[in-house]
């Protein structure tokens, strides 16, 4: 077969553009695995952190609800023992001023033990404050007969003087107003009131006791920091109504102030029924309960208190976690990913080894390992190919059958040594002048075959004759001795309706009549 001059460029050419090739056929499955895990553990670290932080959002709903339904049970409590201590007093034989005199002492050191509670006040029948308790600068103290106001057209006097014992009124929560005007420092307030009985059942009254609202909203701040201090930057709470009037949070207390905050929540969020409401800022998630027992309390409206108590999850912290996690678990993925390009070339390097091995076995199965021309059994397979693609396309073939001439004599004169250089010299000379799409087979000994493709008679005798110059007038020697070697050859045109044995035969039998006409000849039919 001739030499393979221009496959070889070529194969250089392409040669890297090869090996980089192969080298990605083992690291993109590599590096497809590797990225598959890191994705699916990267969204699964994003999922179960934000689970979490859900869950740890719900936790904080219920614990600061659990407070708020504590923290106003101790104040009914409270108001009720008020009441019960001064219908207890009435049955005793005092006078007014005596009554006032206890009733003021007795309250003054329940303020000072209680410091949420900023003022204590009993109202009689006619709306006209009688007794006036109040927490000015941390002091408590009882405002003067001269300074007591009338509270009959206050609403919170209305609703509770009407009460029937064991029932108690419970004001909006909202700021704190004196004298018409909103008090500053803002002073949320709640005002519990309970109505006052004589000891034959008359309306005596109602005690008003008014409740600092900051103590609830600092202790539901201090829970959420307590908690959750880790998510500080996360988390933000909100409380509101289901009029959507907002006391804790950003810009609270707009329902009264309507100084350009907002005076209600998104009505989505005061309406929905599924705990959890979303926009593109942030998530919020959210349990509705009722702060106080129905049975006990009334209230000026009956949405007052149905309280929401939301967690608000800020969507650009999430964010900035989902960032963290990715830069986490591609700290961890990169050195993998970087490993892989070394398993990568010990695979491309293994599989290389392979395919050598497999392509040396292949060569040995079909080369002469002496001059690496095809062997018979390959070149016979090849013959038959190319019989039957002369057939299909009505092409032409031409044989040729070469023998060195005393080649035997060469051996015996130079030894086997020798005369293998010279089967070698031959064969790389014949590989040389034969085109790329000739075949040429050591075909036994000394004996070579030649099919030439394509090619009519008249051109494989001038190939014939060619090669016979060739080895005639090319210098041969071998250990410092000059050798002069010719060759005998039969040439003729392969009958693709006769076998290959009928071919071989017919060109043999002219190689035969070139060494019987002397040799150094070629015969041609």
């Amino acid at each position: 077969m001739k030499s393979d001059t221009i496959a070889d460029k070529k194969n250089r050419h392409t040669e890297p553009l090869k090996k980089f090739l192969s080298f990605l056929k083992f690291y993109l499955p590599l590096f497809c695995v590797a990225m598959f895990f890191f994705i699916w553990r990267y969204h699964t670290s994003v999922n179960n952190r934000i689970n979490i932080i859900k869950s740890e959002a719900h936790h904080l709903n219920d614990m600061g609800t659990q407070y708020i339904k504590g923290h106003f049970k101790l104040i009914i409590g409270d108001i009720n023992y008020l009441s019960q201590q001064f219908h207890i007093l009435q049955r005793n034989i005092y006078t007014i001023r005596q009554h006032h005199f206890i009733l003021k002492k007795m309250f003054k050191n329940f303020l000072k033990k209680h410091n949420y509670y900023f003022q204590l006040r009993i109202i009689n029948q006619f709306g006209k404050e009688e007794i006036r308790l109040e927490r000015l600068n941390g002091k408590v103290a009882a405002t003067l007969e001269n300074k007591l106001q009338n509270k009959k057209r206050r609403y919170y006097f209305q609703e509770s003087i009407k009460l029937p014992g064991g029932k108690y009124f419970i004001s909006p929560f909202d700021l704190n107003i004196e004298h018409g005007k909103i008090e500053k420092p803002f002073k949320p307030t709640i005002r519990f009131a309970a109505p006052l009985f004589t000891p034959t059942g008359q309306r005596r009254g109602v005690i008003i006791l008014n409740y600092l609202g900051n103590v609830l909203l600092n202790n539901l701040k201090n829970i959420h920091k307590n908690l959750h201090h880790h998510h500080q930057n996360t988390f933000s709470q909100l409380l509101y109504n289901k009029r959507g009037y907002i006391f804790l949070g950003q810009k609270p207390w707009g329902f009264i102030l309507k100084n350009g905050r907002p005076t209600t929540i998104h009505p989505l969020m005061s309406g929905n029924k599924n705990n959890s409401y979303e926009d593109k800022q942030a998530l919020y998630l959210y349990k509705e309960f009722r702060p106080f027992l129905l049975k006990h309390a009334v209230f000026l409206h009956p949405d007052d208190y149905k309280w929401k108590l939301c967690t608000i999850i800020y969507k650009k912290n999430l964010q900035k976690i989902k960032s963290e996690l990715f830069t986490s678990q591609l700290g961890f993925y990169l050195p993998i990913i970087l490993i892989l390009f070394p398993i990568a070339f010990i695979l491309l390097h293994l599989s290389n080894q392979k395919k050598n091995a497999e392509e040396r076995l292949k060569k040995l199965a079909n080369t002469d390992q002496l001059t690496g021309l095809l062997n018979r059994r390959a070149f016979l397979k090849l013959l038959h190919q190319e019989q039957r693609r002369a057939i299909r396309y009505r092409n032409l073939l031409t044989i040729i059958m070469i023998d060195i001439d005393h080649f035997k004599d060469l051996n015996d004169t130079f030894g086997h040594d020798g005369g293998d250089r010279i089967l070698s010299e031959i064969s790389i000379l014949f590989t040389k002048h034969l085109r790329e799409m000739d075949w040429i087979c050591r075909w036994g000994g000394e004996e070579f075959i030649i099919i030439l493709p394509e090619t009519k008679f008249e051109n494989g005798k001038k190939v014939a004759e060619k090669l016979h110059s060739l080895v005639e007038t090319t210098p041969f020697s071998y250990a410092g001795t000059k050798m002069c070697i010719t060759i005998s050859a039969g040439v003729c045109s392969y009958d693709n309706f006769k076998s290959i044995n009928d071919n071989i035969k017919r060109v043999d039998q002219l190689l035969y009549h070139a060494k019987s006409n002397g040799r150094n000849r070629v015969e041609f039919m």
